[in-house]
């Protein structure tokens, strides 16, 4: 499959939580065989761009083994980056049909929103990852124009009436924000507070949207097991935008008012108010370090004891979290949004309500004070399952059943086609007293056996695969006439079976044992007592797992 991923930025050139996630899902699934493209909106120089398709600007690049088209609007207009329709964007047709594109996951709808309408209007089908608000909030946020937080859109009113800044008709907004959640084939958000505010928002959608946490890698990081005592000095950090919304006012003010502990440290990573911090800072133990990237989060984890996340928005995910967690490091945050979905106060760090200063000095003198609570809060933290191979594992399953569905789709099937009769007739024959395996409550058995099959076809198109049958039974000679209806250039070498010897339908049945003497590319498991039997004794072969959709395992 040909995955084509659509974001609003992108590395190198623009590093933020969403590029993260979007790079380490991209990585994870080409590992697994997807072949993966991202078009990402680009801010380069119009010189530094290869080509131009009419208002287009176009420059390829890789990035770290992936391939990267960067895009730029010629003669943006002054909504450009909050509007959610742009038809300029429609000849880059011409890149995604000649690409064989075959799904697009659509990372981020900021400024690539003409190219969702594109996607429509071939009936191209898209998943969708919620990474922030913008679809409900163009400022992404859900933050007002005095600096509030805000509900959400109510429609369209509450933006009329709480950011007249910003021109827009935030009625057709919030009908084309619906559209586009509603033809998408899935929804992917985060966090449970994201999908919450969507479903508050957008009803009628919560059945096609799932939760899924951001992955990370967990080779290679430095965990925290230091043990600590009365004695121990305590340094806390800040690993974000030091912006407004983040937060950083907050914290500074919070710190201004633990000045002379000297066993409490600040250190504060990240770029943003460079000239005014060191004005507001009146403690010296504070430490203004500036930028960082990636390769240095090690480091930055490694030099502090607790991470404190006292940003003023709700914040979607919040990596900084979830990476602090990862190293066993404790989290003070606001008490809103997926943060307080995550850090649970008392038990793997502590809240306080959202912008209180006075609350965030009073946790921190106290945790300068007691020390040992923090042996306590780490053994409190388990994100082990916040690993991105299982996000990786996630959006594959959720890619193969949308590619099923397309290939479905394009062949016109009708439901008259998995009737059981249809079935019976076709593969056992119209005078054959034979039973079906399976009764009419399972005829999606078929259905969905004959998506995979589809799948298949396409994956080995230009392959001849030999391969074997577990389960030298009805279940078996069933599965024998689908596959070689559908794929033609599928040799059957023979059937395994536990209890049975002999030929069947002039095929050979070989024993369990006897099948690492075998030269097979596939093997189709078809029997449900022996599943996992089957399973084990093709794991034990080392035969790596291809494809389990329908439980086969390949030699390659």
């Amino acid at each position: 499959m040909k995955i084509l991923y659509l974001t609003d930025q992108f590395l190198p050139q623009i590093s933020t939580g969403t590029t993260k996630f979007i790079y380490n899902v991209v990585k994870n699934v080409k590992d697994k065989g997807v072949k993966p493209l991202i078009i990402t909106y680009s801010f380069y120089s119009d010189e530094e761009y290869d080509k131009r398709i009419d208002d287009i600007l176009i420059k390829k690049y890789e990035y770290k083994g992936i391939n990267v088209i960067a895009i730029k609007l010629f003669n943006e207009n002054i909504n450009f980056h909050t509007e959610l329709k742009e038809k300029r964007m429609f000849p880059l047709r011409e890149i995604i049909e000649k690409e064989k594109v075959d799904i697009v996951h659509i990372c981020h709808p900021r400024r690539i929103a003409g190219i969702i309408e594109l996607l429509q209007e071939i009936k191209m089908p898209y998943v969708i990852t919620l990474t922030d608000c913008f679809l409900i909030c163009p400022k992404l946020f859900l933050i007002n124009r005095k600096g509030e937080i805000c509900s959400g859109s109510k429609m369209g009113k509450q933006c009329i009436k709480q950011c007249d800044d910003l021109k827009l008709d935030f009625n057709s907004r919030y009908i084309r924000a619906q559209e586009i959640l509603e033809k998408a084939e899935a929804i992917v958000t985060p966090s449970i507070f994201l999908k919450e505010t969507f479903n508050k928002e957008f009803k009628g959608m919560d059945s096609k949207v799932f939760v899924r946490n951001h992955g990370m890698e967990f080779q290679n990081i430095d965990v925290n097991n230091k043990i600590y005592n009365d004695k121990s000095e305590i340094t806390f950090g800040f690993a974000s935008a030091a912006h407004y919304i983040k937060g950083i006012f907050v914290l500074i003010s919070a710190f201004n008012d633990v000045k002379g502990n000297g066993k409490v440290k600040l250190k504060i990573y990240g770029g943003g108010n460079e000239e005014l911090l060191p004005i507001l800072n009146k403690n010296p133990n504070v430490s203004i370090l500036g930028e960082y990237n990636n390769e240095h989060i090690n480091e930055i984890y490694s030099s502090i004891d607790v991470l404190i996340c006292p940003s003023i928005w709700y914040e979607s995910y919040s990596f900084v979290i979830n990476e602090a967690f990862q190293r066993k490091i404790p989290v003070i945050a606001s008490n809103i949004g997926a943060m307080a979905e995550f850090v649970k106060n008392g038990v793997n760090g502590f809240t306080f309500d959202v912008g209180d200063s006075e609350q965030l000095s009073s946790i921190v003198k106290m945790i300068g004070e007691n020390p040992r609570i923090l042996n306590y809060l780490k053994s409190n933290i388990d994100v082990s399952d916040r690993n991105i191979d299982s996000e990786g594992n996630f959006y594959v399953d959720l890619y193969k059943n949308i590619y099923c569905k397309k290939l479905i789709k394009e062949d016109e099937y009708t439901e008259k086609k998995y009737s059981l009769k249809h079935i019976h007739d076709k593969f056992l024959g119209q005078n054959s007293n034979k039973n079906l395996p399976f009764d009419d409550d399972n005829k999606s058995f078929y259905y969905i056996f004959d998506m995979k099959l589809h799948y298949l076809k396409n994956r080995f198109k230009e392959e001849t695969i030999k391969y074997v049958i577990w389960g030298a039974s009805n279940s078996g000679k069933i599965s024998k006439k689908f596959i070689e209806d559908k794929l033609k250039n599928f040799q059957l070498i023979g059937y395994i079976d536990k209890f049975k010897k002999g030929i069947m339908e002039n095929v050979p049945i070989y024993s369990m044992e006897e099948i690492k003497n075998l030269d097979f590319d596939y093997a189709f498991i078809c029997t449900t007592p022996g599943r996992e039997e089957a399973k084990q004794k093709l794991n034990e072969l080392q035969l790596k797992v291809v494809d389990n959709y329908l439980y086969g395992y390949g030699q390659n």
